[in-house]
């Protein structure tokens, strides 16, 4: 009899150690990614369609972890995401990076200093990028305590008034698909497992720049 009541304890103990073990991390499943809805905080459609040529910034990441900074300040990552889809004359390029110099990683780009740059490059307009919140993933593809999420905003400023014509803020998070089947068209995979804070920022900058792109030529007709 105490054989039994023992054995039928330690089995509860393994069962609750287990139970415990499964819950700590996410189910190991296909995962999706969730954006929310492009959230356009400044939209001035005539003087964006004045603009023939700007410059590109690398991505600000101050005010997040190192960890988080090194996943999503590529520089490629912006440059790659706004050549492919917009048609615009755009500077960025190693010169970019000689004249921001080898600390731009550890500052907040502030206005002025893109304005100065976009100036010296004989720009009509300058665009930077800065995270918010950045939280790289704690796992793997195949499983995580925690998934990753990411935010940041985009500016648009014309070099001659110093006047922002574009403003956007995207806020992207890795969920599994299981937990939003009701919103299947409108998110992207980005791969097999779970995505990276890096993986998000790549699909973020994606999205900046087609609704970029949509308000530019928008802005066009509207100009002629």
């Amino acid at each position: 009899m105490k054989y039994n009541i023992l054995k039928f304890i330690t089995f509860s103990l393994i069962v609750v150690i287990a139970a415990v073990g499964c819950s700590s991390k996410q189910p190991k499943q296909k995962s999706q990614l969730l954006s929310q809805p492009f959230k356009s905080d400044l939209v001035e459609r005539d003087k964006i369609a004045k603009l023939h040529s700007i410059l590109l910034l690398p991505v600000a990441t101050s005010t997040v972890s190192t960890v988080c900074a090194d996943q999503v300040r590529q520089y490629d990552f912006v440059t790659e995401a706004f050549q492919s889809e917009v048609g615009i004359k755009l500077k960025s390029d190693d010169e970019v990076l000689e004249a921001l110099g080898t600390d731009w990683n550890a500052q907040t780009i502030t206005k002025e200093m893109a304005l100065s740059l976009a100036s010296k490059f004989k720009t009509d307009g300058v665009m930077f990028i800065k995270v918010h919140s950045c939280q790289e993933r704690v796992g793997s593809r195949a499983g995580v305590d925690k998934p990753a999420h990411l935010s940041f905003v985009v500016h648009l400023f014309t070099t001659l008034n110093a006047e922002e014509v574009w403003a956007g803020t995207y806020a992207l998070k890795d969920i599994p698909l299981s937990e939003n089947l009701l919103h299947i068209k409108d998110r992207v995979h980005t791969g097999p497992g779970w995505a990276s804070a890096g993986d998000l920022m790549k699909y973020g900058l994606r999205l900046a720049a087609k609704e970029f792109e949509k308000q530019r030529t928008s802005s066009f007709l509207i100009a002629q």
